[in-house]
């Protein structure tokens, strides 16, 4: 995602949380270039940089109904992986 932030200090998290972490930095170093580029182009056209899928098919009905998908610019997907963790708690 466009922004990464850190709320509390590394020495609260336990090993699992350190790996992901690691991992989210390493995917936002990655993107970096590609948000960059978008973000310059959303100060020039007004383009949302995440947007929900239909925006970039709103011909496609499926689209519609998928609340957890997104896309980063026209060209990555992304799924929330909140979304299967909500499902397991609220049932």
């Amino acid at each position: 995602m466009p922004l990464l932030q850190f709320s509390v200090g590394p020495w609260h998290f336990d090993d699992e949380v350190v790996r992901l972490s690691q991992e989210a930095s390493q995917q936002h170093i990655k993107f970096a270039p590609y948000i960059f580029k978008l973000a310059q182009a959303a100060s020039r056209t007004g383009e949302p940089i995440v947007a929900p899928l239909w925006y970039h098919a709103p011909d496609d009905k499926e689209t519609h109904t998928l609340f957890d998908q997104f896309m980063l610019g026209p060209e990555v997907g992304g799924m929330a992986r909140l979304a299967k963790l909500l499902k397991e708690v609220t049932g």
